[in-house]
């Protein structure tokens, strides 16, 4: 049976349709399709990086919270001014019953940058490299005060997992006083204190370049 002449160039044109593809466009289609894979395979490194950053952040968010909100309930108690202005009887009572280490391990502000100067080691709890990081806080008070900042905290060089509390963790206390408060606790006027504090999941010899610093001021609250 012959096919009509105007009909063979459209049953030629639907033979070619029914054969499938050519190489040609399945080569293209291989290659849109690799692309699409590749990016796809590329969000997986970087939403596990995000995981474990949020992670990172929620743990030192929690320390710091749990450190400065204590540290808020305890110095409320205090009434009485003459104790509020005395430094160490004001931290003394701010720390109460935080299970922290170190707490007893303080080291002055001149301390720190003695170390970060002369000193490869650092001082006993932290590394030369956490020193110098510690310096570079400008303080808000006069250098008359040498002992208005103080810190505390401590460095481990392996992660113990079930220790709840960070590896590594550095606390700047900063009493700020005015020259018209006077000094010690015959002013009647209160020091302010700010608590500033930085943590790291880590162990040594990362320190806290890149971690998220937390700080909060405390004022005297009592009024007769």
């Amino acid at each position: 049976m012959t096919e009509h002449p105007e009909t063979a160039p459209r049953a030629a044109r639907r033979r070619r349709r029914e054969g499938g593809f050519s190489l040609v466009e399945v080569a293209l289609a291989l290659m849109v399709a690799a692309g699409g894979m590749v990016a796809v395979f590329q969000l997986f490194p970087a939403s596990m990086r995000q995981g474990v950053s949020s992670r990172t952040d929620m743990k030192g968010a929690l320390f710091a919270s749990t450190v400065l909100e204590t540290i808020a309930g305890n110095v409320r108690q205090i009434d009485d001014i003459k104790v509020w202005n005395d430094p160490k009887s004001w931290w003394g009572i701010a720390r109460n019953g935080l299970d922290v280490p170190a707490w007893n391990n303080r080291y002055t502000a001149a301390q720190f940058r003695t170390a970060a100067k002369n000193s490869d080691t650092g001082l006993d709890e932290f590394s030369a490299a956490t020193t110098d990081v510690a310096i570079r806080y400008p303080a808000t008070v006069d250098n008359d005060y040498k002992d208005a900042v103080l810190y505390f905290g401590r460095e481990k060089p392996e992660v113990d997992t079930e220790d709840p509390t960070p590896p590594q963790y550095l606390i700047r206390l900063e009493t700020i006083r005015r020259k018209a408060y006077g000094v010690g606790g015959s002013s009647r006027m209160p020091n302010r204190y700010l608590v500033t504090l930085v943590s790291s999941p880590n162990a040594q010899p990362q320190i806290f370049v890149h971690e998220q610093v937390y700080s909060q001021e405390y004022f005297f609250l009592h009024r007769p």
